[in-house]
């Protein structure tokens, strides 16, 4: 039920927001259309002890890689109303070693991937406001969402704040999201944002997870229409820490 209300509030409300992801404050309002491709690469893995299922101890090294190829794009279609749809294929893998000791182990893989999409609506809750508040609603497989988000514009810098709550299919189903991020402008043609992450379950049994990225801009002409960028990312969930890699070609039109 959850659900169909949310996508019956992502078609009736009137919508507009920033090109990209709402905690990038460094992006114009104006576009018509905007588009972004982009390559994620994320490796993990760790060591320890472990018992099997008939008693036997055994040292575990656990190596997992998830990779994922991203297509999205945004549409201005009235004043107050931008619209956008993004496709992302993933893949993962993972190879555990165990070892017995005395030369015996086993080493055991596996692999598969899945497809996703998100249609988005974002709206500008009051035009001309000194912070921007805006409110951005996202409906699609296997997450749906809010959230809303301010900015105050320090030139040369920018300040975001961002808090913002989704729904999930796995368990826990509701997550809480609270966003900081500051961008600088260089030069005319490199730009950086920072950004910094805390989330936490509404419900259920999960881990906090916190999450830091750092993701830098190169213009490739004059008019700042055509963009790559790329983006670092270190996350902490419980004992976990893993470091992620992004990297992206983007352009907008007037």
């Amino acid at each position: 039920m959850r659900i169909v209300l949310l996508f019956l509030l992502l078609v009736l409300l009137p919508i507009s927001a920033s090109a990209e992801e709402p905690i990038d404050p460094l992006v114009r309002a104006d576009e018509a259309y905007t588009w972004n491709l982009s390559l994620s690469y994320i490796p993990q893995g760790r060591e320890g002890f472990a018992v099997d299922a008939h008693g036997r101890l055994f040292a575990y090294t656990l190596f997992s890689e998830d990779r994922s190829l991203s297509l999205s794009g945004t549409l201005q279609i009235a004043e107050r109303l931008r619209v956008g749809l993004e496709l992302t294929h993933s893949q993962w893998s993972v190879q555990e070693k165990r070892d017995y000791g005395l030369e015996d182990y086993e080493v055991i893989t596996s692999a598969g991937g899945d497809f996703s999409f998100t249609l988005t609506s974002k709206h500008q809750l009051y035009p001309g406001s000194f912070l921007d508040p805006r409110l951005s609603l996202s409906f699609g497989s296997p997450t749906s969402g809010f959230e809303v988000s301010a900015s105050l514009l320090l030139d040369p810098v920018v300040l975001v704040g961002a808090i913002g709550y989704t729904f999930t299919s796995g368990s826990p189903q509701q997550w809480m999201t609270v966003s900081f991020g500051a961008g600088f402008i260089a030069n005319r043609w490199v730009s950086f944002t920072m950004t910094a992450s805390y989330t936490v379950p509404v419900d259920g049994v999960g881990l906090p997870t916190a999450s830091f990225s750092l993701r830098t801009r190169y213009f490739l002409d004059v008019e700042k229409q055509q963009e790559l960028w790329a983006r670092t990312s270190i996350s902490l969930r419980g004992e976990t820490v893993w470091m992620g890699l992004e990297i992206g070609l983007a352009g907008r039109g007037l």
